[in-house]
């Protein structure tokens, strides 16, 4: 393995203005899906469609769903069950 330099020498040289900027939008085009159906909307996200020129999308919340159980269909895991019958667990999914 080498060894790493004792020093860094960094050269200052003057940088136009706008050098390395990109218009917004300018790495897309009209046919290009960004994004499917479904997709969780992350911080990467939301950069990806800022670069793109995309200010404002429709998005839903993804539902809680609970289940009230009012009969005796649920039954123990140590118990056998019927055809109709499921086992009761309490962990969350």
């Amino acid at each position: 393995m080498e060894e790493p330099p004792e020093s860094i020498r960094i050269n200052k040289f003057p940088v136009p203005p706008s050098t390395n900027v990109d218009d917004i939008g300018s790495h897309v085009s009209d046919e290009d899906v960004l994004l499917q159906a479904g997709h969780v909307v992350t911080p990467a996200t939301v950069g990806l469609l800022a670069s793109a020129g995309i200010f404002l999308v429709r998005v839903h919340q993804q539902p809680m769903v609970g289940v009230v159980s009012v009969g005796d269909e649920l039954v123990e895991v140590s118990r056998v069950t019927l055809n109709i019958q499921s086992h009761f667990n309490t962990y969350p999914h």
